[in-house]
């Protein structure tokens, strides 16, 4: 196998792959899955990655001098191409190795056996249809913050995605708050009861989506999400589980109401944050609110010290005393798309009850927020 490809062209093409292929975990009883698949041959050269549940396919236009396979690490080969100033790169391979050079520069690597490389099945090509990737992408990342962390409740590692004939939606939680954002919607695909996402597959669908301009199709073959480029195919396995009903948790109220600058709350709470670095690690504050008088913010740590922070806002309702997560509000205000935000608090037991989260200017999104427990 023997192609030239520009560097500009060849580390763009690798940057999925490279990601999709395991660094850890399985990788370790599985080494392909540190791998990438090269096929060089009809001016295209076609990369291959997959860590079992993920699998991605792209094609890149190079010049091929000969047609050939080779299997080689994923990491190892993208640092050195992103690396390597612009210009042509020459990758060859022989029996054992393959060598990539540009200008002065040679690096040799030793070849994983091609036999001992998964074969990566593709999705049937009557599946797929138009959607539009900026809502694709808003529709995972921006409630993707609220997917819990821990493995051992999958469903709440995931995203729960659901489109019908009018409206795509996502829907994240971990417990202790929530995140929804949906947008109309007039296309064909349907997912009327939702299929979740898991974690590490809405980082690669975001991971595509961030780095591609061209229209995207998506469909569902079995229990794969499949969405595609003009030059890229990503694959991501769903996961078979009951996602909490949160229609339940969320409230609605008409009382108790505060308004107030998302900038101006969003730099007191992380000069809050600053002062506390080093503390707890969840910094709790707590809000006191009473109508006619200012937002006032108290550090709840008091380990290091006393902090404050006193802001104009709005406020109509009892007067009341909330503790919350600093941090989760924070990430709360960094996918809210307005210049106020609106808190909902419970008019029997706000200090308990969830607080619902708006945009004044974004209908789209919501959150839930539960309070801090003290």
């Amino acid at each position: 196998m023997k192609f030239t490809i520009e560097q500009s062209v060849l580390e763009s093409g690798l940057y999925l792959p490279s990601a999709v292929a395991q660094q850890g975990g399985a990788a370790q009883l599985q080494p392909a899955y540190q791998h990438i698949r090269m096929d060089a041959g009809d001016g295209v050269v076609e990369i291959k990655a997959t860590d079992s549940y993920n699998s991605v396919v792209t094609r890149l236009r190079c010049e091929v001098q000969e047609p050939g396979t080779a299997v080689v690490p994923a990491a190892r080969l993208f640092a050195l191409v992103k690396s390597f100033a612009s210009g042509e790169i020459v990758v060859s391979a022989s029996d054992s190795s393959l060598e990539v050079s540009s200008q002065r520069s040679r690096f040799e690597f030793t070849l994983f056996p091609e036999e001992e490389y998964p074969e990566i099945s593709l999705p049937a090509e009557d599946i797929y249809h138009s959607f539009e990737a900026d809502v694709l992408r808003s529709v995972l990342d921006r409630v993707s913050f609220s997917m819990a962390k821990e493995r051992e409740r999958p469903q709440l590692a995931s995203v729960l995605f659901m489109v019908t004939e009018e409206i795509a939606r996502g829907v994240a939680t971990d417990g202790h708050r929530l995140a929804l954002v949906e947008y109309p919607y007039e296309g064909d695909f349907r997912a009327p009861e939702g299929i979740l996402v898991p974690r590490r597959g809405v980082q690669q669908i975001v991971n595509l989506l961030d780095r591609t301009t061209d229209p995207i199709e998506i469909g569902l073959d079995g229990k794969f999400l499949a969405i595609k480029t003009s030059s890229t195919l990503l694959t991501v396995r769903t996961l078979d589980a009951t996602f909490p009903p949160y229609e339940q948790v969320i409230p609605k109220y008409e009382e108790n109401i505060l308004v107030v600058p998302k900038k101006t709350l969003s730099e007191s709470l992380s000069r809050i944050r600053s002062f506390n670095a080093g503390g707890a690690k969840a910094v709790g504050v707590l809000m006191s609110m009473e109508e006619g008088r200012d937002l006032v913010l108290k550090g709840l740590d008091l380990s290091q010290g006393t902090s404050e922070e006193i802001i104009e806002a709005d406020y109509r309702g009892n007067p009341i005393e909330i503790p919350v997560n600093l941090s989760f509000v924070l990430e709360i205000l960094g996918r809210l798309e307005t210049d106020e935000v609106i808190f909902e608090f419970s008019v029997g037991s706000p200090e308990t009850a969830p607080i619902l989260v708006k945009s004044m200017d974004d209908p789209s999104f919501l959150s839930v927020l539960m309070p801090l427990k003290m």
